[in-house]
């Protein structure tokens, strides 16, 4: 399991702004692409270094500084994870009880181990894209039916 957190919740005044500065200097080079990014650093010892990291890995950068530009900690958590359902059901904010019955309905897939369930991080952001989806879509389905009676402008 790999995760990476930032061992303070909060950057103090100075450091903040410099994360939000930086952000957003970031945001206009990264890319989702397969571009690869050149990046200069000067050390605080004075040494300069010149590295390559992928486009993709600078709009992850950006967004960590952001967050922590706002004062909010910051965990990478690689995708194949596994959680308990308790930490299932708290990432989704729903009840547990709620939750096992989602895996029940094979809604998220699961495996168990013994008799406790193990569910994949990423199988639980796929379900929340999926209903998030769904949702917006059922949303639109009824602001057009209210235009269509006359009920939304």
């Amino acid at each position: 399991m790999l995760t990476l957190t930032h061992p303070t919740n909060a950057l103090s005044g100075p450091e903040a702004q410099l994360a939000e500065e930086s952000s957003r200097t970031l945001a206009h080079f990264a890319s989702d692409g397969e571009n690869i990014v050149q990046i200069g650093l000067r050390l605080p010892n004075g040494e300069h270094s010149e590295i390559s990291i992928p486009g993709s890995a600078l709009s992850l950068l950006t967004s960590v500084l952001k967050q922590m530009g706002r004062g909010r900690g910051v965990a990478i958590v690689a995708t194949d994870t596994e959680m308990t359902t308790q930490q299932a059901a708290d990432f989704l904010h729903v009840s547990r009880p709620y939750f096992v019955k989602l895996l029940n309905q094979g809604k998220i897939p699961h495996r168990k181990i013994g008799v406790r369930r193990r569910v994949r991080l990423e199988d639980v952001l796929r379900y929340m894209d999926e209903t998030s989806d769904a949702a917006s879509k059922a949303l639109e389905e009824m602001v057009a039916e209210n235009q269509k009676l006359g009920l939304y402008p």
